[in-house]
């Protein structure tokens, strides 16, 4: 078949998929008659869409067990992704690089959400196949994530300020990431770089117990563990990761692998982004850490106790899942500058992002009352 036939037998499966997915429109005046034949209608259609959907087996989705991925968990806790005609999988992962290459080549097909970094970037400019394609949160003043120092030398006056981190030992859990970024944004705003501490890669479970043996004079750790420093009497906190940065940013993203990004697949990949943003938009609301439905659920994906699920500062949500483009191209930068990456010209927002797979996600989901 010639790339015409392709290209045109590939424009009618999208029409036909298009005509499929609008509302039906209930002709009787008895508002009891609208609502059982729309229900009917919108009962008749997903099951007409889900017999249309291609066979991909099972879907896997990257994630870390900590209260960030809390929408994944409360997607598949409670059957949202099941309610879209899906088997999904989440396959845990000890940090968010290390999902980047399963991504490239299908064996993860999505991770809700993903850190940005330079290894991200790069794989990015090696057209390896993966797009950020959302945000469902922002690093702001409220965001249990903070820059620690040890007690000790805040109470001397040692380190009160960050000015004073000049020649400290600070730690941060992996290096060209999104901490250093933090880090050095804030080391920025005081008129030091990056280059004027000494960085320390610690995984965030042992950062604590290098503060009480002084084996590091800061540390960027998030909660729980960073509470539980300061209520152990081991650190205080210098500044919250958004006044970090000195402004709100977007420094995760959700991000689609090589098999949701097949134009084949599209409607699998809007399906999975429909299930991932109604838990965004119906169920992590307001003080949803104190909520026991949701608690429960946390408690069963991060093995953390009722307690400690309570006291961590809920992240503020993104409903919509718009992109803070320009923190993207300010992180990439920040990359470019320290020569992380392995080309020195910005790569252009288009080549890194794809928002239309969650715009069509809200739209729908606005479309049914969620």
């Amino acid at each position: 078949m010639n790339t015409y036939s392709l290209r045109l037998l590939f424009f009618v499966s999208c029409l036909l998929i298009l005509v499929a997915c609008q509302p039906v429109v209930p002709t009787s005046s008895n508002p009891a008659d609208l609502t059982q034949s729309t229900a009917s209608s919108t009962a008749s259609d997903v099951q007409s869409q889900l017999a249309t959907l291609p066979d991909i087996g099972t879907i896997k989705i990257g994630y870390l067990p900590i209260v960030a991925f809390a929408p994944l968990m409360v997607a598949d806790a409670k059957g949202y992704f099941a309610e879209q005609g899906l088997n999904v999988e989440l396959v845990p992962f000890q940090a968010g690089s290390f999902m980047v290459a399963p991504l490239s080549i299908g064996e993860l097909d999505a991770a809700l959400p993903i850190e940005l970094s330079a290894g991200l970037f790069n794989a990015i400019a090696n057209e390896l196949d993966i797009r950020i394609v959302g945000s469902h949160t922002i690093f702001d003043e409220e965001t249990p994530i903070y820059l620690l120092v040890r007690k000790d030398l805040f109470d001397s006056g040692e380190i009160t300020k960050i000015s004073d981190m000049l020649g400290h030992k600070v730690s941060i859990p992996g290096p060209r990431g999104l901490a250093e970024f933090a880090v050095a944004s804030a080391l920025a705003n005081a008129g030091l770089s990056i280059d004027d501490v000494e960085l320390v890669t610690l995984p965030f479970p042992e950062a604590p117990g290098a503060l009480a043996n002084e084996a590091i004079d800061l540390a960027y750790l998030a909660d729980p563990l960073a509470t539980k420093a300061q209520r152990d009497g081991t650190a205080t906190v210098l500044l919250p990761v958004g006044q970090m940065i000195g402004h709100d940013i977007q420094m995760t993203g959700v991000m689609l692998g090589r098999r949701l990004l097949e134009p084949a697949n599209r409607e699998i990949a809007v399906r999975v982004l429909m299930a991932f943003f109604k838990a965004v938009r119906n169920d992590l609301v307001g003080d949803y850490n104190q909520n026991p439905e949701i608690i429960s659920i946390l408690e069963k994906y991060t093995k953390l106790p009722t307690a400690v699920v309570q006291s961590i500062n809920p992240y503020t949500m993104v409903r919509d899942g718009t992109m803070q483009e320009a923190g993207i191209m300010e992180m990439q930068k920040y990359f470019i500058d320290r020569q992380y990456l392995e080309y020195s010209e910005l790569l252009p927002l288009e080549k890194i992002i794809d928002p239309s797979f969650t715009q069509e996600a809200i739209k729908r989901l606005e479309q049914a009352g969620e």
